[in-house]
């Protein structure tokens, strides 16, 4: 481990070959591509104060889910 790791968390894409990273890329693509949508999708929940958001507290509230 380097010095200033303090952690010890290690870079495995540092590790990996042209090939590996590729072929991660490749895997990862479409989780990235959801995390994306879902966080325009709570953007837009938590922004949108006429229709939505009221429902999506009424929603959290009967699921026992607290605000934040």
């Amino acid at each position: 481990l380097k010095e200033d790791d303090t952690e010890g968390w290690v870079n495995e894409i540092s590790l990996m070959t042209a090939e590996e990273w590729a072929g991660l890329e490749h895997k990862i693509c479409p989780v990235q591509l959801a995390l994306a949508k879902v966080c325009k999708l709570a953007f837009k929940i938590i922004h949108s104060m006429m229709i939505v958001l009221p429902t999506w507290d009424t929603a959290c509230k009967e699921a026992g889910m607290g605000m934040r």
